[in-house]
């Protein structure tokens, strides 16, 4: 009973390295199985080639089936330079399995080295579909989507399950990804009809159409999120409060700002009132107007005096700036947008008081 109590307490205790790989050196050498994982990758993070290669033996010896001792032994071999042994374990961990991350990376490394680009995607895929945050997986996307075929090559591997591509369109926004490669993969995914979480992505689209990249948000929020309904770039009428698209309406309300939208789709009616004696936002909006004059027009039930326009500027080098902020004369505005101003931000701003607004256009002047 002693030795079976002792056996169970050593596997117990291999088992908890998984959570916490400080457990590795107190395992017994006769329970030691995840334990060899962890004293393996630990040996090899401190520059100790030789016991690592000691541990991933031994872990082989002991888990022969499975792929995690073989890339560890890969991993060793090559940095102790034994590349002909590093080669048949990197074979070996293929035909194992292709759960194990480093066997993953290397294979894709050396698909793409070789112009395999199919074979690279097969590999770069997986790794996405492992869930991790991995700066090697990202890496390895990129340099794929790089290259002429590369968004094609990811295509042919995409399968209606893979939901991670909602993180895929997060990280590629800002990760130097050709639009046209981005925009080709997004095609092929509305077409699988792969599930995406619009409500993560809202934002970066957004952010997206804010750095002059309006055509490609607006591609993205149109094939995966609009449900056939969105807000075109150019048509300002208000929308419902929880559209979320890149040029939907937003309604930032709080204790002092109360806003209704109320109507039918197509002649909404917002509804304001402003309990503090300070400007609040009624609404806001992302609009994408070219450099030129152009007019606003506001229509509805409320002071022009006690109403304001704000517009911000983003300009190429992503810095923010302040056009103009002006109180309204007899419902309308006019104002200049430079040629450095990609994309604005428009907000309507109410001072003490209430109020419905009915509809808004924006006229851009011609200059004959």
């Amino acid at each position: 009973m002693v030795a079976v109590a002792l056996a169970a307490i050593g596997l117990e205790m291999d088992r908890q390295t998984r959570i916490d790989g400080r457990f590795a050196h107190q395992v017994p050498a006769a329970f030691r199985g995840q334990a060899l994982e962890s004293l393996a990758r630990e040996a090899y993070a401190n520059g100790d080639t030789a016991h690592g290669l000691a541990y991933s033996r031994e872990l082989v010896l002991r888990r022969p089936v499975s792929a995690d001792g073989l890339s560890l032994l890969t991993q060793g071999s090559l940095q102790a330079g034994q590349d002909d042994q590093a080669l048949s374990a990197l074979i070996l961990a293929a035909r194992r399995g292709w759960r194990d991350t480093y066997t993953q990376v290397l294979f894709a490394s050396s698909a793409l080295q070789a112009g395999d680009l199919t074979a690279g995607a097969q590999r770069v895929v997986a790794l996405w579909r492992q869930g991790k945050t991995l700066p090697e997986k990202e890496a390895l996307t990129k340099v794929l989507l790089q290259q002429d075929g590369g968004a094609q090559a990811l295509n042919s591997v995409l399968v209606k399950s893979d939901t991670w591509a909602t993180s895929f369109f997060i990280w590629a926004k800002d990760a130097g990804i050709p639009d046209a490669a981005i925009d080709r993969v997004s095609r092929r995914l509305a077409d699988l009809h792969v599930e995406i979480y619009c409500e993560n992505l809202s934002m970066p689209m957004k952010a997206m159409a804010l750095q002059g990249r309006s055509d490609l948000a607006d591609a993205l929020w149109s094939r995966h999120c609009s449900n056939g309904l969105r807000q075109k770039r150019d048509d300002f009428a208000f929308n419902v409060p929880d559209a979320s698209g890149p040029y939907d309406w937003s309604y930032p309300q709080n204790m002092s700002m109360r806003v209704h939208v109320t109507g039918a789709s197509d002649a909404l009616v917002v509804a304001y009132n402003n309990s503090d004696f300070i400007q609040l936002v009624i609404a806001r909006r992302i609009a994408v107007l070219p450099s030129g004059t152009h007019t606003l027009r506001l229509y509805g039930s409320f002071s022009p005096s006690r109403m304001s326009l704000r517009i911000r500027c983003h300009d190429r080098d992503g810095q923010l700036s302040e056009l103009l902020k002006e109180p309204f004369a007899n419902s309308a505005l006019t104002f200049e947008i430079p040629a450095s101003c990609l994309a604005q931000e428009i907000e309507l701003i109410s001072a003490h008081g209430e109020g419905t607004l009915k509809k808004l256009t924006v006229d851009r002047s011609t200059v004959h």
